[in-house]
């Protein structure tokens, strides 16, 4: 290796080091989009479930209602 750079060797890792911000940008923007994809993906997924406990849940209650219903008579 030559102890000194050719003028095109420096232009050339000029360019690198010009370029190395937007990399980081854009790895920076892509991870920000995959997190957010990934967080509405899980608030969907939470809001189904709460959906289907809250649905499950009064269906019970529904349930309860009808056996203690029968228990008295009064249906």
């Amino acid at each position: 290796m030559a102890e000194f750079m050719t003028k095109k060797e420096f232009d050339k890792l000029n360019e690198k080091i010009d370029r190395l911000p937007n990399i980081i940008q854009d790895k920076i923007t892509i991870s920000m989009h995959q997190f957010e994809k990934n967080m509405n993906e899980t608030n969907k997924r939470n809001q189904k479930s709460m959906i289907t406990w809250t649905l499950s849940g009064i269906g019970l209650l529904i349930a309860f209602a009808g056996l203690i219903g029968n228990v008295l008579g009064l249906f």
